[in-house]
């Protein structure tokens, strides 16, 4: 099982990272996300 202390600290250094980036980069991930989100919820359907 993983430290906490460790998750925390890769926690902190993510925060840090998405903090610098610009709002346009933040909607590009944003958009990944969403499309990732959504193909899941399609191949739960199909299989469900």
């Amino acid at each position: 099982m993983p430290d906490v202390k460790s998750i925390l600290r890769r926690q902190t250094q993510w925060q840090n990272e998405r903090r610098e980036l610009s709002w346009a980069a933040k909607i590009r991930q944003a958009e990944q996300v969403r499309e990732g989100i959504q193909a899941i919820r399609n191949s739960r359907k199909q299989h469900g």
